[in-house]
């Protein structure tokens, strides 16, 4: 007897979603891909249901079944650390450009005579509150024993505070290297708010065998990251692609509040 698999011509078409592309905004004027991904990636719709316990009745009667929560999740691992990608693994962050920053560690800034009252550091553009300045290892108090001005990098002792003739001035200080030209944009977290929402995430792929201009198009709506794995640095993944997991989670729109967020779109069958 030959066995029954329930195979078709047609299971090419239908049977495994294959490779495909995810997006952010699919279909918006807005519309950006995360770039590379690692092979896989999960979709499910989350949908819970409730039915009543009626007594006399041993199993739940048909009729009594409600939806009780939908909350639909859309599983990617990135591999492209991009700026926009970091802000979608961060629902609620500020990014703000800043400099570079290069520590300095015990500069010698000069040797008092007992006169002299303005000593520069080698570098300017500091970060407000990182200098800490020492005559013969002594730790000098900002306002009380000298001023800084950040900008030129220049310490000015004041009067009763003035180095020796042979004390030994040294510094310690974090700078910009670029002089004040942003080369970093700094994320730090924040409340979520309504505008940290995508209009959607979306995966677009194919069956294994299926026509390449008619995609399966899994979607999610109103989303944001509500969970990213930890950032994972080469050398540590034990074999395994590098990257981050992120997990989208789909919200209900304020304008139609009982409408599931998500979607499958299917090509229909010529």
């Amino acid at each position: 007897m030959e066995p029954r698999t329930g195979v078709t011509t047609a299971t090419p078409e239908n049977a495994v979603l294959a490779e495909g592309q995810f997006y952010v905004d699919y279909g918006e004027p807005g519309q950006r891909s995360l770039g590379a991904t690692a092979p896989g990636g999960t979709f499910s719709a989350n949908r819970s249901f409730v039915a009543p316990e009626i007594s006399g009745v041993r199993s739940k009667l048909m009729g009594t079944l409600y939806r009780d929560r939908v909350e639909p999740r859309l599983t990617v691992t990135l591999l492209e650390m991009t700026l926009a990608n970091l802000q979608a693994l961060f629902p609620g962050v500020t990014t703000t450009p800043s400099g570079g920053h290069t520590i300095v560690d015990a500069e010698g800034v000069g040797v008092g005579d007992g006169i002299q009252t303005v000593y520069p550091l080698a570098n300017d553009h500091v970060y407000p509150d990182t200098q800490r300045v020492y005559v013969d290892s002594v730790l000098q108090v900002e306002g009380v024993d000298y001023t800084f001005v950040d900008l030129t990098g220049v310490i000015t002792f004041l009067a009763g505070h003035i180095p020796g003739v042979g004390e030994i001035i040294t510094a310690s200080y974090v700078y910009d290297p670029d002089d004040g030209v942003a080369s970093y944009d700094t994320l730090t977290g924040g409340q979520v708010e309504t505008s940290d929402h995508f209009v959607n995430v979306a995966w677009i792929g194919n069956a294994v065998d299926a026509d390449v201009a008619h995609p399966v198009v899994v979607i999610v709506e109103n989303p944001v990251c509500i969970e990213a794995a930890e950032i994972e640095f080469a050398g540590a993944s034990g074999g395994k692609t590098l990257g981050v997991q992120a997990t989208f989670e789909g919200f209900a729109s304020l304008t139609s509040p009982l409408d599931e967020p998500w979607q499958i779109r299917r090509p229909r069958a010529v």
